[in-house]
């Protein structure tokens, strides 16, 4: 009896150990115990009341996303979600972004062929951005027509009639900023350049020098602008604003370093600039598309330019004045 009661002993300690390792085994094999059960009927049951609750609105849960706030934009009637500048590292679109956004809606055109749906589309976009800006940048190059004058004549017999005479022209760089864009732009910046005149001096009685003398004409000018876009292939545009020159001599027969081989000195005065621009990006627009996309240039145009100038108060008796013709490019940046 004593046997069987000690068999009987062992038997429910080994049935204890089986019972222990099965509870251990289920855990590490992902089996759901009765208590795990009762946890994930009570998530399924807040889960359902969330599905009950939703008005069939937005996705987004209310709240934060790695500490930024999710906001609506309301665009043409499309509801769209966009995360704050509340976290630097996210920032919101721009509105290149939405107009690149709004221009691809045309592919939902049917009448557009298949083999025409992405040039259509580029096209589209440039139209539709072609006379927004925010900035503009230009550079032009202006022919040296104008006519220097002093009081004994010398600068006109060195660099206008002098044979040898060069009269290289001026480059000039802009940069403007936009206050105001609809059915006239108005824009103000600052203008600056360089150019370069060379010739023979002269002796008191008239006579040709061998001295080569070189004459650096450096603008800066501030200016007000007023564009009127004509349409989507050309602008006409206007600008005026006061202006400073600088001017700078070197005559090639003095020592370097010797008194008088260098001669500065500045006036002042004002422009005064008309501009035919033609739209490149209209006429190849997939070329500007491309630097849409890319640079964030709305508009590029060939500027054909006619300017005046009238400048004076220099510290010799000298005025620059007189009208040209020049050309360059214009970029407008969104």
């Amino acid at each position: 009896m004593k046997s069987f009661y000690g068999k009987v002993k062992m038997i429910n300690k080994i049935l204890f150990l089986l019972l222990i390792s099965f509870n251990a085994f289920g855990e590490d094999a992902g089996q759901m115990m009765m208590d795990e059960i009762e946890n994930r009927a009570e998530i399924e049951k807040s889960i359902k009341n969330i599905d009950e609750d939703d008005d069939g609105g937005s996705s987004f849960l209310q709240g934060s996303v790695d500490g930024s706030v999710v906001t609506e934009i309301e665009e043409d009637g499309n509801n769209e979600f966009f995360l704050s500048q509340e976290n630097p590292a996210i920032t919101l679109p721009t509105k290149r972004d939405y107009a690149l956004q709004n221009g691809q809606k045309i592919i939902e055109d049917t009448s557009i062929p298949n083999d025409r749906l992405i040039e259509a589309t580029n096209r589209e976009i440039v139209k539709e951005v072609s006379n927004q800006k925010s900035k503009v940048f230009s550079f032009y190059y202006i022919r040296d027509d104008y006519d220097i004058k002093d009081s004994r004549g010398v600068f006109q017999q060195t660099y206008v009639d002098d044979q040898s005479a060069v009269r290289g022209g001026s480059l000039m760089f802009s940069l403007e900023r936009a206050l105001y864009n609809s059915w006239i732009n108005i824009l103000w910046g600052a203008n600056a350049g360089f150019g370069l005149s060379q010739g023979n001096g002269r002796f008191v009685d008239g006579t040709r020098s061998d001295a080569k003398f070189s004459l650096w004409t450096l603008p800066v000018e501030l200016g007000l602008t007023l564009e009127i876009p004509i349409s989507n292939w050309f602008t006409l545009s206007a600008e005026a604003g006061p202006s400073a020159m600088g001017l700078y001599q070197v005559r090639s027969d003095f020592e370097s370093g010797a008194k008088g081989k260098r001669r500065r000195q500045v006036g002042t005065g004002y422009y005064a600039e008309a501009k035919f621009k033609l739209s490149l990006s209209n006429i190849f627009s997939g070329t500007g598309f491309d630097y849409f996309s890319e640079y964030g240039i709305s508009n590029t145009y060939l500027d054909i330019i006619a300017r005046m100038q009238d400048y004076g108060n220099f510290q010799d008796d000298i005025t620059i004045t007189g009208q040209s013709l020049g050309i360059g490019f214009t970029f407008d940046y969104l």
